[in-house]
């Protein structure tokens, strides 16, 4: 058979925007992102984020499996959060997002892509009064319950034993022992991947 052949480029993170097109049109493992430059530009703009480069995934996964992810950044707020999804969508990148990792197979081989993990990153819990209490996305569901009870509120029980983070248990209604999540959030504060922020209630 006839070989084709082969183009192998390496992009620029600022130029991608300009060969969306292209990436869409043809096989997008033709091509390479510079993850390096790509993590000088968070640097930058983000200069207070705990942000690694090919950290092994096995060291935030239950199960301690995993190889490196290219980018590994942990933002400590909303904020932080926000701006970061924001640069990443302009340059056409979308991450994935990694809570306690409880339950999660990563690959050995790793992953070339953004990694945002919010354990031990998006924390802060606070007691609102009439009966409420904020949970950042990154606190576990055990710790979050239990801050409840000593606040002598009720209906998160079923939580202490779920082993996952806030934000985790909200997008997939963590569940047990009869109770949900959709039965304690009272409202969500939550993050699309170009950084637009909404609250649900």
């Amino acid at each position: 058979h006839k070989e084709q052949d082969m183009v192998l480029a390496v992009i620029s993170s600022r130029d991608l925007p300009k060969v969306n097109q292209l990436v869409l049109d043809a096989d997008p493992e033709a091509f390479m992102i510079n993850w390096k430059e790509l993590s000088n530009e968070i640097r930058q703009t983000l200069p207070g984020i705990r942000l690694l480069e090919e950290e092994p995934l096995a060291r935030h996964t239950s199960f301690r499996i995993g190889g490196p992810a290219a980018v590994f950044a942990q933002p400590s707020s909303a904020e932080e959060l926000a701006a970061l999804l924001r640069l990443l969508s302009e340059n056409n990148i979308r991450p994935r997002v990694l809570g306690a990792g409880t339950n999660v197979l990563a690959p050995d081989e790793g992953l070339r892509e953004v990694v945002v993990c919010t354990k031990d990153a998006l924390l802060g819990l606070t007691g609102l009064g009439g009966g409420e209490i904020e949970a950042g996305a990154g606190e576990t569901l055990s710790k979050t319950a239990v801050f409840a009870r000593n606040l002598g509120l009720t209906g998160l029980e079923f939580a202490h034993g779920i082993p996952g983070t806030v934000g985790g248990g909200i997008y997939m209604n963590a569940g047990a022992y009869g109770g949900e999540m959709k039965q304690a959030a009272v409202r969500t504060t939550a993050l699309s991947m170009d950084g637009a922020m909404r609250v649900f209630s």
